[in-house]
């Protein structure tokens, strides 16, 4: 997930929103402090992402330097998600937008909430599938996103720099378009 300070905000304020609309949640501390607090944990989930793909690009070049021209022919993509799912599966982290991810995620939010001392659940059970709601609708839409930037790149060579550039700017122009 490549998401910005600003979107993760934006997330952070919906899953606050969605929990307060429903009645679910008794603030305990200001707004702010539990957008933050939402923020962080959803900033620390993604930060465990891109730490880890950051780790599998760099164990995937190693790897093709070392193969010398037979790296040539293997094809990137393929090889980086089995190397991102083996070092997932080693350091126990979620990386797919699955519903264990959302769930783990979900629980991560809430019990951070109750941790801080920011906030208490009227109905916990509720809560917990409220904030799994918004983040699902949200992990779906940034899915959509990353299907449209891929179609729109899919002549350019993935994995160049001139690819992830633009990847970057194509998801920020899209997710501004859906207002997120």
């Amino acid at each position: 997930m490549r998401l910005k300070e600003e979107q993760i905000k934006r997330l952070a304020e919906k899953v606050r929103a969605d929990l307060e609309k429903e009645v679910l949640i008794k603030a305990r501390g200001e707004k702010s402090a539990i957008v933050s607090c939402i923020s962080g944990t959803i900033g620390r989930d993604i930060a465990r992402e891109q730490n880890l793909q950051k780790d599998a690009e760099k164990l995937l070049d190693e790897t093709i330097a070392a193969m010398g021209r037979a790296g040539a022919e293997i094809d990137r993509r393929k090889m980086l998600k089995m190397v991102t799912e083996k070092l997932a599966r080693e350091r126990k982290v979620i990386v797919s937008d699955s519903e264990e991810r959302i769930s783990h995620l979900s629980h991560e939010i809430t019990d951070q909430l109750w941790k801080d001392d920011l906030a208490d659940f009227t109905d916990e059970g509720r809560a917990l599938n409220c904030v799994k709601q918004t983040l699902a609708s949200f992990y779906r839409v940034a899915g959509e996103i990353d299907e449209a930037v891929r179609t729109k790149l899919r002549n350019r060579a993935q994995g160049s720099r001139d690819w992830e550039v633009l990847y970057q700017k194509f998801y920020q122009e899209e997710l501004v378009k859906r207002n997120l």
